[in-house]
């Protein structure tokens, strides 16, 4: 999983994580983060996007929600 401050891959890296599911539980499996962006540069539409990008390599791996991602910033 990669959280980044805008809509590519390839934007700026504000967070990164792998977790190894344990294949031993059929049932569904919690992931949670807390992440950080400081000095934030805060564009003239005062519109700042960031996005989470989740994969699995794992044959079968179903995403199942609620889901939930959500961003506060401070600026100064």
């Amino acid at each position: 999983m990669t959280i980044v401050r805008g809509n590519n891959p390839t934007d700026f890296l504000v967070y990164s994580a792998r977790e190894d599911l344990e294949l031993s539980i059929l049932g569904p499996q919690i992931l949670s983060f807390s992440a950080s962006d400081f000095n934030v540069p805060i564009p003239a539409n005062n519109q700042v996007v960031y996005t989470a990008f989740i994969t699995a390599s794992t044959i079968g791996t179903i995403r199942v929600g609620p889901e939930s991602f959500n961003a506060t910033i401070y600026s100064d």
